[in-house]
């Protein structure tokens, strides 16, 4: 297991948030917290022979009693063990830096502890467990844990009715229900267990595996039980246990576990003959004592266990002598202990062995996260079960003896190749079930595939990658955690081009586990593969991968397979055979068929006979014969139809077809020839459900439409055993759809028409909608699934005559035309399948495209123009419906109804049909954006900061600023998670999983994903500066670093604390000499994907590549000279290089902008002119991004070196990423990170096509390069934002430092611009509305007087009354009730300033006492206002000098508790502030104060620390609690309790309204709370979500709520003016 990745387990990341657990910390079990007595707890012998405690006589020369003597093994004048040395139960002796690859356990036996028993001389510091495993390389991954039990046996203790039964469940309990020191889980079970045990401690780790088996409380943790190490284990027992024991009895304290160790005990024979059915699955190393152990002082030694009483006798058991008695077989001298050394040996073994066969149960999450990363919902055992039911018994068995299959078969360190071909028909498929299952039954695990002719969905090679890889995890957790390590990384698999799934997923992944048994693959019907070619050239690959895999590959003989299989046969691992239906089969099956057939014996060998010579080796035809005998009921009757049945399967087709035309009535006909349509041309195997719905238009209440299949198609169809309808065979199926002049001919393109008709006309069944509101109704509708997902496959596979297109654009435009469009898009986002809403798009765009091709000539009607129009527009909009609203949509899928067509442009197809009329309680008004763009998102990344380098890992991506602080976003809801700080400029960072690394002027510092926490950090090399070139190598476990003094550094993670460490100082250091060059710094470096080879780009050098382990440079870039501009050189310098992902190809940038790709291997290069600052590679390697300090972006295929986009930016570009699923692309500007999601990317990445297509796709883009063409529209943002709920109007300023007024109808007027263009910092409205204040960032304040003229066109106008000049910057303004007097709050001072006399009144104190308030006025009295803090509130007077009343809020939940002290804190989160921190500390804010319900005032605080997220508490006030009269600490009844999780879901506070708190979430949905619900969430309703690209730091700080419902949002300059009633639930 990879230990780096990443602290998967939460509770281990707990751990590690502040440093990593020290060697010799032994975490104390919470279960067990009781101590073990103070007698001597060395576990000695046999039994344990036990020690007597040292005499509490301080002379020391005191004995016990009990003559104990007699049995010392050691001198009596050690002093007693330290009860907190040896603790009882299950204690971490040692934990990893790092997530750990296996457990080790340790069990100490009679008389033992759990620290003692394993040190010399009990001296801890010999105690190797603890001290000397961890130094070990391999071993210093695991964790090691030691299991403390009170098995006393010193006649001073007391008796114990405990035997060896107990202790072993005691044991299993701490492994299941143990904590650590910090009373978090151990989670034992979750890596492979090795078990090292000491005498009588082998006996309780054996009872504790039996009990463990038959136990489901415990099964999952004796699976992942490895072996065990059984040291001087008592299996047999020991004579001297019948001393001990009765040595016991005459102190009256006697011990049942003593009783146990009795020479062959009942209690030991038992365990021995039970353990020994159940070993088979451990690996079981056995040690025993050669020397005798002394027992009677130094008088008498005995040998307490003898050879056969040490080992078990099973199979696979490896037993050894150890040097020593037993006593001293589980105690060292030191680390050259040869004793010590043989364990430590056998302990590296098995980890090395547990790690990559680990054979227990991971966790379900790691297999739900290896389905979503493959995308499979379902595995191919329903194609297994449908060939292997034709099966029949003796049949096939003749594989089992060919030469071939049976070295095909044979275990071998080397991979291998078998092609098994044949005729169609001729059995090939049932042969393949007979191969798998033969496997089975052997217990050879054995991957599988069918290709499915009649499933469009199983016929990619990318469907077969991803079937076979999931399988193998199923078998193989270390492949399963890969897989899982990819999904982290944020890929999915489901669309990618087959070539990259081989690449990442095998040649990556699987390729470089060490498997120890070959894993064997059946691979069926290659050749109905839609790149059965491909495909081919793909698994060819297992050749050079070295791993053991056995490939089985069957299929027709083809020319071009042929072909592809001739270059395979040089090697001597691939064999091909030839197959037909083998005789002794035929026979078999004949025999049986006859069986039943009441004739004489040799009428039943003519007509086998008959079939024999007739069937040329075709079991299909065989099949089809012996139904048309079993329909005869005389001999004659049999004859007659052996003759009748033609040769060949071309001729039994037409008979079969035939006889239908012949035998059916016309009404029968219709049904057969509509039956052969779908079972011929479906998208998918379709259920005998979803058919029987898809012909009741034609065909009501077709009784039994099983048995009708039947009985009308002639063998044609067949429906298998999960009632799924399909053709017979491939051969069938391409009969009818090829020979057109039969009856029941299916002609391909009218029959797709026909398919997509009735599915269309499915969905414009108005009910539809009703039934998707019902949840309980869709299975009552089981062709919906197929109509919706299936309609745009038969627009495509369907292309219209000249005639047809017509009735096709009919049928098109009334679909898109009314809401039945709508609830298509909702019934794809119940069944989560958006991603048919790309493909859709592209083929209306293609369908568009045709019928403006065949009608160009004719003279076009005005209605047909307007609905190829609506096409178009319809084809736009369902790519950026899934862009922009997929994930609110898979959330909601009735969204679509009424909350998403409001947010889309003016001229979108949605916003015209179903935006534009103002919806049942919501609207959106006030934006004026006339068409879609690509962006997703602006992110702002704070204001006086550059952004330097970005990287994206999985869901997330961090973003690294010129402070050295990296800011961590959810790729998701592009919200900010985390902040750290590496205290320091940063270089460079890098990603891996769940691992951040920054390297700075000092230190590298590694990070935990999403936590934020630091785990490492480590001195780096003096004068030695990162080249953003890092490489996790080693199963993640060592980093490689490019450094600007031309040498590769690694870092081991096992031992960070070695720090960088030179990789080879030969390396980079000895280039080629090329005339007027110079190997000065280098400028860039790139690791390949596997880390074995770098770029090395110079200043003043080529572009060279190393290979690492050979440390010399294998290759020079040599530009061609007919290609260069102006150098007349043999080189150009290069500024940028990026590895393809899948090749050993260098993408790279020259200096004067030209873009190349380089084959080193093949000397090959092409380029292309792009004037580029900045290149990026695509993780599949398709594409490729560049961009340039003007602020364009192109995409560029990489295969064809073309364009296929291009944006235009207002703004330069520093840097540009790819997302790592390929849809998006980052762009870092200044502060500033965009995310955009084009059209082309989104086709590329959501449309599963053959490779050659999709190149062709990516390809032919580059030819309409004007049609991919966009400009991103910038816009002076919206600084400042209020409304006056009196007046109806709101104000908003912007950064360009104008003014808005604008009432909710959409009248408005520009009252102010700044000469200065200032950006408006703030504005706010009166009380009665009539006056606005704003401040501009210079600190300058302004204040108007509003007025409305007219009533039709109303006129807005507001006049200047006042200006007010600051010398700092503005916190807040406040207005008096009676607008008379006004507050600024000022950095430096907060005055109160009389409007009527211009002067300042009062003033309050300086900024460090006010950072942390908000002020509104009280509801209760005019002459009032509160001043709030986060934990008290403050009222003054507006006349008064001073405050009234302090209010605290320390008693009352939740607010936050914090220092008194305003001095300390700092303003964090403040609604236009314009102070920066520059340092990452805990701060506290009041976020916002809002009152609107005269009874309440709703507070908004948050607490943010360096690190860690944002604390925010929400928290509604009795304004009654306030009030001077009140009490001076308002107890908790002041103060409305709110759900805890609705209180952690609170995004953003909006108002409370008519006893409802209105809020953001997380998810970004309005969602509303009945303050009257108490303590209960049942309260809770989500009304409609704030689309993604409107959400950033700044426009949620700027979102008032009016009176009636309505939010101002401000989106590129606008502000949206939502209206809704937010008491209505979509």
């Amino acid at each position: 297991m990879e230990a780096l990745r990443k602290l998967r387990h939460p509770t281990w990341a707990s751990k590690h948030r502040n440093q990593a657990v020290s060697p010799g910390s032994l975490h104390q079990n919470s279960l067990n917290p009781q101590r073990e007595p103070g007698h001597e707890d060395v576990d000695n012998t046999g039994v344990e022979v036990y020690r007597t405690r040292k005499s509490d006589d301080s002379s020391g020369s005191g004995r016990s009693s009990t003559g104990a003597s007699t049995f010392s093994g050691e001198t009596l004048t050690r002093k007693t063990q330290s009860k907190n040395e040896n603790p009882l139960g299950l204690n971490v002796v040692y934990e990893p830096e790092v997530y750990p690859t296996v457990d080790i356990i340790f069990v100490h036996g009679l008389n033992g502890t759990s620290r003692s028993t394993w040190s010399k001389d009990k001296n801890t510091d010999f105690c190797w467990p603890e001290k000397w495993l961890p130094e070990e390389p391999e071993i210093g991954t695991a964790r090691v844990l030691s299991f403390g039990y009170n098995a006393a046996a010193s006649p001073s203790s007391s008796a114990s009715t405990l035997n060896v039964t107990d202790f072993g469940k005691n044991l299993l309990f701490c492994m299941k229900y143990g904590k650590d020191e910090r009373k978090e889980e151990l989670n034992i079970g979750q890596v492979p267990i090795i078990f090292v045990v000491h005498s009588m401690g082998g006996l309780v780790v054996k009872k504790a595996y039996l009990l463990g088996q038959n136990d489901a409380e415990y099964k999952h943790i004796i699976k992942s039980i490895s072996s065990i190490i059984f040291l001087a284990t008592p299996h047999r027992g020991s004579n001297l246990a019948e001393v001990l024991h009765k040595i016991l009895e005459v102190t009256l304290h006697s011990k049942q576990y003593v009783t146990d160790l009795k020479k062959d005990s009942q209690m030991l024979q038992n365990l021995n003959e039970d353990f020994r059915h159940i070993v088979r699955n451990l690996q079981i190393f056995s040690f025993y004592e050669t020397i005798e152990t002394q027992i009677t002082g130094k008088l008498v030694k005995k040998m307490v266990l003898n050879k056969d009483s040490s080992t078990l006798g099973c199979d696979g058991e490896v037993s050894t002598p150890l040097v020593a008695d037993h006593h001293d077989v589980c105690k060292f001298c030191d680390q050259e202990d040869p004793n010590y050394i043989s364990i430590r040996n056998v302990l590296n073994t098995l980890i090395r062995h547990a790690k990559s066969n680990v054979t227990h149960d991971s966790s379900p999450e790691d297999l739900k996260k290896v389905q979503d990363l493959l995308a499979v919902t379902e595995t191919p055992e329903d194609d297994l079960k449908f060939f292997h039911d034709r099966w029949m018994t003796g049949t096939c068995d003749w594989i089992k003896y060919e030469d071939s299959f049976k070295d095909w078969m044979k275990h071998g360190p080397t991979p291998k190749v078998l092609w098994l071909h044949g005729p169609p028909a001729s059995g090939k498929s049932v042969l393949s079930s007979f191969i798998i299952e033969h496997l089975n039954s052997l217990d050879i695990s054995c991957s599988f595939f069918f290709f499915r002719f009649g499933d469009q969905t199983k016929r990619s090679p990318n469907a077969l990658l991803r079937s076979l890889a999931y399988q193998i995890a199923s078998q193989l957790p270390s492949f399963k955690r890969k897989l899982r390590e990819l999904h982290d990384e944020g890929l999915h698999f489901e669309k990618t081009e087959a070539r990259t799934i081989w690449k990442k997923v095998f040649v990556g992944g699987l390729f470089k586990i060490e498997l120890q048994d070959p894993l064997y693959w059946v691979v069926d019907a290659l050749d109905e593969c839609d790149s059965s070619q491909t495909a081919l050239d793909i698994l060819s690959g297992i050749s050079k991968a070295g791993a053991p895999i056995h490939l089985l590959l069957i299929g027709r003989f083809t020319e071009p397979l042929s072909s592809s299989f001739e270059r395979l046969e040089n090697s001597k691992d691939f064999q091909a055979q030839a197959i037909v239906a083998h005789e002794s089969d035929i026979h078999t099956f004949v025999r049986k068929e006859l069986h039943y057939l009441k004739a004489k014996e040799a009428f039943k060998q003519k007509v086998l006979e008959g079939i024999r010579q007739r069937a040329s080796g075709n079991f299909l035809w065989v099949t089809l014969a012996m139904k048309e005998i079993r329909k005869c009921y005389t001999e004659d009757a049999i004859e007659q139809a052996l003759n009748d049945i033609p040769a060949g399967m071309g001729p039994l087709y037409e008979r079969m077809e035939t006889n239908i035309a012949r035998d059916l009535r016309d009404g029968d006909k219709d049904l057969a020839k509509h039956i052969l349509t779908w079972a011929a041309c479906s998208r998918r195997a379709m259920s005998l459900a979803e058919l029987s719905q898809a012909l009741e238009s034609d065909f009501k209440n077709v009784l039994d439409l099983g048995r009708t299949i039947g009985e009308v198609c002639g063998h044609f169809v067949v429906v298998d055993s999960t009632s799924h309808v399909a053709m017979i065979h491939q051969t069938a199926r391409k009969y009818l759809l090829k020979t057109s002049k039969l009856e029941f001919s299916v002609n391909a393109a009218a029959a797709h028409r026909q398919l997509l008709t009735r599915s269309l006309s499915f969905l414009l069944d108005p009910a539809l909608r009703a039934k998707l509101e019902q949840i309980a109704s869709i299975p009552a509708s089981p062709f919906l699934q197929y109509a919706a997902t299936c309609w745009p496959y038969h627009l495509r596979h369907g292309p219209p005559s000249k005639e047809a297109t017509n009735s096709l654009l009919l049928l098109l435009a009334k679909f898109f035309n009314g809401p039945h469009v709508l609830t298509w898009i909702h019934a794809l986002g119940y069944y989560d399948q958006l991603n048919v809403l790309v493909e859709a798009a592209r083929d209306l765009s293609s369908f568009v495209s045709h019928k403006r091709r065949l009608h160009r000539d004719d003279i076009p009607s005005q209605e047909r123009i307007e609905d190829l129009d609506l096409l178009e527009l319809w084809a736009a909009d369902l790519l950026k419906a899934f862009a922009k609203f997929g994930p609110n949509l898979r959330q909601q899928p009735s969204a679509i109804h009424k909350i998403i067509p409001p947010f889309c442009p003016k001229s979108s197809a949605l916003y015209l049909q179903f935006g534009k009329k103002e919806q049942t309680g919501f609207s959106v008004k006030g934006l004026n954006n006339p068409s879609w763009d690509d962006c997703l998102a602006k992110i702002s990344l704070g204001t006086g900061l550059q952004a330097l380098q970005m990287e994206c890992v999985s869901h997330y991506f961090w973003v690294l600023m010129t402070s050295g602080v990296i800011i961590l976003y959810d790729a998701i809801s592009l919200r900010e998670v985390q902040r750290v700080e590496h205290d320091e400029f940063v270089f460079s960072i890098a990603c891996k999983g769940e691992t951040m690394v920054s390297y700075g002027y000092h230190t590298t510092k590694l990070w935990s994903t999403p936590e934020g926490q630091q785990k490492y950090a480590i001195q780096n090399p003096k004068d030695c500066k990162a080249l953003n070139a890092f490489a996790f190598t080693e199963n993640d476990m060592t980093i490689l670093l490019g450094c600007d003094d031309k040498t590769i550094r690694k870092l081991d993670l096992m031992r960070p604390k070695q720090g960088w460490q030179i990789l080879d100082d030969k390396l980079l250091r000895a280039e080629l000499p090329i005339p007027g060059t110079n190997t000065n710094t280098p400028r860039y470096m790139d690791f390949s994907p596997d880390a074995s080879l770098v770029a090395v780009a110079y200043r003043g050098y080529p572009l060279s590549v190393w290979r690492l382990s050979e440390r010399r440079s294998i290759a020079t870039l040599r530009r061609d000279a007919g290609r260069r501009a102006h150098n007349s050189s043999t080189w150009t310098g290069v500024d940028r290089v990026r590895w393809h992902p899948n090749s050993d190809e260098i993408l790279g940038l020259y200096n004067d902008g030209c873009v190349f790709k380089w084959n080193f291997y093949e000397e090959d290069t092409q380029e292309v002119r792009a004037r580029a600052s900045e290149i990026d590679m695509s993780n599949d390697g398709v594409l490729f991004a560049t961009s340039d300090i003007g602020g364009i972006i192109k995409i560029w295929n990489y295969q064809h070196f073309a364009m296929v986009y291009q944006l235009s930016c207002d703004n330069g570009i520093t840097d540009i990423y790819f997302s790592p699923d390929c849809r998006r692309i980052y762009d870092l500007n200044g502060s500033q990170c965009n995310v955009w999601e084009p059209n082309v990317l989104i086709r590329l990445t959501e449309i599963e096509e053959p490779a050659s297509e999709r190149e062709s796709e990516a390809g032919s883009a580059s030819q309409a390069a004007s049609g991919s063409e966009a400009y991103a529209e910038t816009a002076d943002p919206v600084t400042a934002l209020d409304a006056s709920t009196k007046a109806k109007l709101f104000c908003a300023g912007n950064d360009a430092g104008v003014i808005q007024l604008c009432d909710l109808k959409g009248n408005q007027t520009e009252i102010y611009r700044s000469p200065r263009f200032l950006t408006i910092d703030l504005v706010h409205f009166s009380q009665d509305g009539c006056l606005i204040a704003y401040s501009e960032i210079g600190g300058r304040v302004g204040i108007f007087e509003v007025s409305r003229t007219g009533s039709s066109p109303v006129e807005l106008r507001a006049k200047a009354m006042r200006e007010i000049k600051t010398m700092d910057g503005v916190h807040q303004l406040l207005f008096s009730p009676d607008s008379k007097r006004l507050i600024i709050d000022g950095a430096s001072k907060c005055r109160l300033w009389d409007l009527e006399s211009g002067s300042c009144v009062r003033e309050f104190g300086g900024s460090k006492q006010r950072a942390e308030r908000m002020l509104m006025n009280n509801p209760k009295d005019e002459n009032q206002f509160f001043d709030f803090f986060v934990n008290s509130a403050t009222v003054h007077t507006w006349d008064g000098p001073e405050a009234i009343k302090t209010l605290q809020f320390l008693n009352a939940t939740p607010l936050l508790s914090v220092s008194d002290d305003h001095d300390k804190a700092q303003l964090l989160r403040r609604r236009s502030s314009p102070v920066a921190l520059s340092r990452m500390e805990i701060t506290s804010s009041v976020e916002t104060v809002f009152q609107y319900d005269p009874e309440h005032i709703v507070l908004h605080t948050t607490q943010t620390s360096a690190g860690a997220p944002a604390d925010s508490n929400v928290s509604i006030i009795k304004t009654s609690s306030l009030s001077p009269d009140g009490l001076a600490t308002p107890d908790s009844t002041s103060i409305l309790p709110i759900p805890s999780n609705i209180q952690s879901d609170i995004r953003k506070t909006l108002g409370l309204l008519e006893r409802r708190l209105i809020y953001l979430d997380y998810d970004s949905w309005v969602c509303t709370w009945s303050i009257d619900s108490g303590n209960d969430s049942a309260g809770l309703q989500r009304h409609f979500f704030i689309p993604r690209d409107w959400l950033n730091a700044e426009t949620l700080e700027l979102c008032p709520l009016m009176y009636n419902g309505t939010i101002l949002f401000p989106h590129y300059g606008e502000v949206a003016v939502i209206k809704s009633t937010l008491l209505q639930r979509w």
